[in-house]
């Protein structure tokens, strides 16, 4: 399964999507305790999240890209920029997602030691009611359960959406010929 999903991406479209990208830095970013012009020497598909109708049916619905320690940019399955994800490294429990404009449109807590502890807490909540259980987590669907098991050694978390959705979140952990730079941000006054 794995194999099959990493010749759905289109690896070209991805650097093309990157190259052409402009971001308004969020305020948070700029007042930061890190440092936003640190990126990595090559862009890394760290996650992507599939969004399931059945147990071979899937849909790419976001590519999250890692390009540094704390910044992370997710496309949608077409390729197109989604949200900038963004965290403080004095506060790792909270992920905060901005549009391309520098707007707050969604704040994630999330306990990391859920993903180790296997314990019955919840791994992540987001702003909208969205939860994400850990991928030891038994559900009660048996679709979830059928899918779960089926991408359980690539699985980080999956979520019953507000609005329907099966989603699983699958590591990637891939590095492509794609680069992130300063050059993609827009600073106050740019």
């Amino acid at each position: 399964m794995f194999r099959e999903l990493m010749l759905k991406f289109d690896f070209d479209r991805i650097a093309i999507a990157l190259k052409d990208l402009k971001i308004h830095v969020p305020s948070i970013i700029t007042n930061a305790d890190s440092n936003c012009s640190v990126f990595n020497d090559r862009v890394r598909i760290s996650l992507v999240q599939l969004n399931h109708t059945s147990l071979s049916d899937y849909t790419i619905g976001k590519i999250y890209l890692n390009i540094n320690s704390e910044t992370e940019i997710a496309l949608d399955g077409d390729y197109n920029f989604s949200f900038l994800n963004f965290y403080r490294a004095s506060d790792e429990n909270t992920i905060h997602s901005y549009d391309a404009i520098g707007n707050k449109v969604s704040e994630y807590i999330i306990d990391r030691e859920v993903l180790t502890d296997e314990s019955d807490r919840t791994y992540m909540t987001k702003s909208n009611g969205d939860v994400y259980h850990p991928s030891y987590r038994k559900s009660d669907n048996a679709l979830v359960e059928q899918i779960r098991l089926a991408w359980e050694d690539k699985l980080m978390c999956y979520s019953l959406k507000q609005d329907g959705r099966l989603s699983f979140y699958i590591f990637i952990n891939h590095e492509i010929e794609a680069q992130v730079s300063t050059g993609n941000f827009l600073y106050e006054g740019n």
